[in-house]
């Protein structure tokens, strides 16, 4: 069961990484050819879920429960960091109607939030796991 919470833990990860950048992206470049800051925030979030689906693939490759735990609690609080950058870490566009406010920031919301929680769940079963003799 634990394998299969840190594997989709590794998916969600990633499709955060993806997503940021193919489906829920920040707004387009305007005309006058400058990017604006929530292309910033974009481009944060995306590294921020890169690490997080590197961390999630050290916790599902280590066989030290203990060690795979605290990877564990690290990508939660990655998870919240990421959760914070669109909009308080990183200033976005002034109107809310904007796609960065109606479409990025929930999504990167709703993901980082999921990969907190599920990312604690598999840190206490690491914590957790017997000793295989």
């Amino acid at each position: 069961m634990k394998k299969i919470l840190q594997i989709i833990l590794l998916l969600m990860s990633a499709a955060l990484c993806a997503g940021v950048k193919l489906v829920f992206h920040a707004c387009a470049k305007p005309a006058g050819g400058m990017w604006m800051h929530c292309h910033d925030a974009e481009n944060a979030v995306c590294g921020i879920a890169a690490g997080l689906a590197v961390l999630s693939l050290l916790m599902l490759l280590i066989k030290n429960g203990k060690i795979a735990g605290c990877i564990g609690i690290l990508t939660a609080a990655g998870a919240a960091a990421a959760a914070l950058v669109p909009g308080h870490i990183v200033k976005m566009c002034m109107m809310d109607t904007m796609r960065c406010h109606a479409v990025m920031k929930p999504a990167v919301i709703v993901f980082s939030v999921l990969i907190a929680l599920l990312a604690l769940c598999c840190a206490v079963l690491r914590f957790t796991e017997k000793k295989e003799s």
